[in-house]
């Protein structure tokens, strides 16, 4: 059986602008957290694909909040990591 592809998705310059600043924003969280980014699987560049793949997820499903990219980003990585982080 054949994987589906999904239909590529674009996004407009405002929105990447949303995204980039929910991935900066949520980067800053973890920085600040206690949690050394040596403890992610994969490090620096796992976590921040983690965090960046569940803010375009999100994206393709029409949320263009920031603040909510945000949260659920990193929700989305303390579920993974079995670690917390809290918003600066």
């Amino acid at each position: 059986m054949r994987k589906l592809q999904e239909k590529p998705v674009a996004f407009d310059p405002e929105t990447i602008a949303v995204l980039v600043s929910a991935l900066d924003d949520a980067w800053a969280d973890v920085e600040a957290s206690a949690v050394p980014v040596a403890a992610f699987q994969e490090g620096e560049v796992g976590a921040r694909a983690l965090l960046a793949r569940r803010i375009i997820a999100l994206a393709k499903k029409g949320e263009r909040d920031a603040t909510q990219l945000t949260e659920d980003s990193l929700l989305h990585l303390a579920r993974a990591t079995g670690r917390t982080f809290n918003r600066c």
